[in-house]
């Protein structure tokens, strides 16, 4: 699975809070909890 993230954006991967200062794509390889802050 492929995420996208904006400037500023944060997304909660299993606990832990990431938060990136630019454009940036996580590609998730195994099975994990994710929550994205906002989503359209």
């Amino acid at each position: 699975m492929q995420l996208t993230l904006r400037p500023g954006e944060k997304i909660y991967v299993n606990g832990a809070v990431l938060r990136v200062d630019r454009k940036v794509t996580l590609e998730l390889l195994n099975d994990v909890t994710f929550l994205l802050e906002s989503h359209k």
